[in-house]
């Protein structure tokens, strides 16, 4: 389920969305479209549904198509494959998913 807008009493409403999976050469991938806006207006992207993760991280050309000034987010760090760390930063974005818009905090790693 997306948290698509917020409930009477405060919290989210949630429901599921399902999209086909899309063939990217040779591998069918879990892409679905986005309509995202920053600081400008708003922009299509395509982006990597995982259902388990926990925060979603774009790269730095994302952030400035948005009009955000990528270190003028709140810093954090992941862990990636092989054990080392990436710089990444939060700013808040609204998210435009089918016809459902909503807030959400997004991450934009600081590498193209």
């Amino acid at each position: 389920g997306l948290p698509v807008q917020g409930s009477p009493n405060g919290g989210l409403t949630l429901r599921s969305a399902s999209f086909p999976y899309l063939r990217h050469g040779n591998l069918w991938v879990p892409l679905v479209p986005l309509g995202l806006r920053g600081a400008g207006p708003w922009r299509h992207v395509w982006a990597y549904a995982d259902s388990g993760a926990m925060f979603s991280i774009f790269d730095a050309g994302t952030a400035e198509v948005l009009g955000l000034k990528l270190r003028a987010g709140r810093q954090h760090f992941a862990v990636v494959g092989d054990g080392g760390t990436i710089p990444f930063y939060l700013h808040p974005v609204t998210v435009q998913l089918g016809t459902d818009r909503f807030g959400w905090r997004w991450y934009y790693a600081g590498v193209r």
